[in-house]
């Protein structure tokens, strides 16, 4: 998947894949992601800033129900967006009691790509 904002391709390094997500949960990340960039990106990339977005992001997930952790190292040396992991849903998540429907996820993929969307519900389809 490339992120919208740099153009490069996002390669998780653990936690969860998209794959791992249902439509609505991808759409529930894609717009976290865009209110904290929109919040964050004109900010300069000093510590007080970074803090308080990694603050933010926490809250933000954790409210729709996932465990995220933020690196913000690249946003210090490089200048380039934090990197965001998902770990996991929170442990009262649906999913942990009744497992990941993958018969679900499978009809959610097939019914976006009839109709050329990223993902259900989305669309824009990602290049």
């Amino acid at each position: 998947m490339k992120d919208e904002l740099t153009g490069k391709e996002h390669v998780p390094k653990g936690g969860i894949t998209i794959a791992d997500l249902y439509d609505h949960d991808i759409a529930k990340v894609d717009r976290i992601g865009r209110e904290l960039a929109h919040r964050f990106s004109k900010k300069e990339a000093n510590m007080q800033n970074l803090e308080e977005l990694v603050r933010a992001g926490h809250d933000m997930f954790l409210a729709e129900g996932f465990v995220v952790e933020i690196d913000t190292a690249k946003c210090l040396i490089l200048n380039e967006p934090p990197e965001v992991m998902i770990i996991g849903k929170v442990p009262d998540h649906d999913d942990h009691k009744h497992g990941f429907d993958h018969e679900r996820k499978r009809d959610e993929v097939l019914k976006a790509k009839q109709t050329g969307e990223a993902y259900l519900g989305k669309r824009k389809a990602w290049s």
